[in-house]
């Protein structure tokens, strides 16, 4: 039996990893710039793909999914399926929340993917789904973001014999929205840039 004090101990050591700035480091040791100063100031992939190149931006989502993955693979092999899904709530929390960045982080959509990728792998194929065919739709990344996120914890909850894993799920999505929330705000103002303009404003900055 896993005590308190322990379970409160994998829940930090989840949080610590989530709190891994990964866009961070990659702009810093791949390009000697402080992703925070650039864009629109987020350490997320989104941000590096609009200030570098696609394969350093790749390269960002992957690891920030893997913080998602490996951490909930272990708890679950360890610590049970339930606790696995906390530990995975604490790694996105420590995403967006870095105690490396003053309490700041990325918007955790990544990382929310590598949990459900390992907690409950047809939702991430779920949420591949309806992140494609959101995205396909505005060409907007946090729209497809947003939806994904939401949608994903009534899947589970319809598909999964865990209604722990639907009820941490939503509440993964609801951090994840709230991540968003500056997003949110130019979405209702129609500011919120499609991709197509992350593009242009590359090759405007190349060209100067």
């Amino acid at each position: 039996m896993v005590s308190i004090l322990m379970k409160g101990l994998y829940l930090l050591a989840g949080y610590v990893i989530g709190s891994i700035p990964t866009g961070y480091l990659f702009m810093k040791f791949g390009k000697n710039q402080d992703i925070r100063t650039l864009g629109s100031g987020n350490i997320g992939a989104t941000n590096v793909y609009r200030n570098a190149k696609k394969s350093m931006a790749a390269a960002v989502l992957v690891a920030d999914a893997i913080k998602g993955i490996i951490p909930v693979l272990i708890a679950r092999h360890y610590l049970g399926d339930t606790m696995g899904l906390w530990i995975g709530l604490s790694v996105v929390v420590g995403h967006i929340y870095s105690i490396f960045m003053g309490f700041r982080g990325g918007k955790g959509v990544a990382t929310t993917i590598g949990v459900y990728a390992s907690a409950y792998f047809p939702a991430v194929i779920f949420a591949a789904i309806i992140w494609g065919a959101v995205f396909k739709a505005t060409n907007i990344v946090s729209i497809a973001s947003i939806a994904m996120v939401f949608l994903v914890p009534f899947f589970a909850f319809i598909f999964s014999s865990s209604g722990v894993q639907a009820f941490v799920f939503m509440f993964m999505g609801m951090i994840v929205i709230y991540a968003h929330r500056d997003n949110i705000v130019r979405l209702i103002r129609g500011e919120e840039k499609p991709i197509q303009a992350f593009d242009a404003d590359k090759q405007q900055q190349d060209q100067t």
